[in-house]
């Protein structure tokens, strides 16, 4: 038998609106976020803060909107995951271009940043974070430690900001980057890892021993931290590392 549909909603105003992630709310509910250009108009209550913005909409179980919140600055900002704490909140992993301005404490540090917001089981901002280098850095990816959260993404970025090590290809040329962060959001450890083109890194798991998967793609031949050539424009590249980002294996 065909699965029955129980509800549905579209959410959206006279722009773009685009999804990119949900997790189940802390009341059994759902929270649903994405990044939106739209303005007071349709479903979508607040004015937009710049270019593009983090929409967060709250649903009951049975699909009735709680609440919703716009939160962005000037520039162009989008959100990529959301996750639950454990502190009835949730994380919010974003990436920015946004200097001080709307909901944005901190000015950018190059073209984007990764932006770390957590909030209350109402949206309100508890806190946030702006980490970047000087060019180009995308946070696709947010997990839980028991001592902080690991941040993941793709940087372009050379040694400056926050960012460490310098990137392994040319301008334009992506690579790994991780940070492992405290809860006060201070980096206990960070490290970039690449080949000499355009490494992307979208997703991360914690694995039984204490260390991360790393899951992206790849174009880079052997180079740098990668030790197999690709097989054509770009693979699936995957990386495990230890708790302290040293890598063991990739494939």
């Amino acid at each position: 038998a065909q699965p029955g549909i129980i509800w549905q909603k579209t959410m959206g105003g006279n722009q773009i609106d685009g999804y990119s992630s949900c997790v189940v709310g802390n009341d059994n509910g759902f929270l649903v976020g994405g990044t939106s250009n739209t303005g007071i108009n349709g479903d979508k209550n607040e004015v937009s803060r710049g270019s593009t913005d983090p929409w967060i909409i709250k649903f009951s179980d049975g699909g009735l909107v709680q609440w919703q919140k716009t939160i962005g600055g000037s520039g162009s900002d989008a959100l990529n995951q959301i996750i639950s704490d454990d502190e009835n909140g949730y994380f919010l992993a974003c990436t920015s271009s946004s200097n001080i301005s709307g909901e944005k404490t901190e000015n950018r540090r190059g073209l984007s940043d990764y932006w770390l917001i957590k909030i209350d089981n109402l949206g309100n901002i508890i806190n946030q974070k702006t980490i970047g280098g000087d060019r180009n850095d995308v946070l696709t990816s947010i997990i839980k430690t028991n001592d902080g959260p690991l941040l993941s993404g793709f940087s372009e970025s050379m040694a400056s900001g926050e960012k460490t090590e310098d990137r392994r290809g040319a301008v334009g040329d992506n690579d790994f980057w991780i940070v492992k962060m405290d809860f006060n959001y201070s980096i206990i450890w960070q490290r970039t890892i690449g080949g000499n083109q355009n490494d992307r890194l979208y997703n991360v798991i914690a694995t039984s021993d204490g260390g991360f998967l790393l899951a992206g793609d790849s174009n880079s031949f052997i180079s740098a931290e990668k030790t197999e050539t690709n097989f054509g424009d770009y693979d699936i590249w995957i990386v495990k590392v230890n708790s302290q980002g040293i890598i063991e294996w990739q494939k």
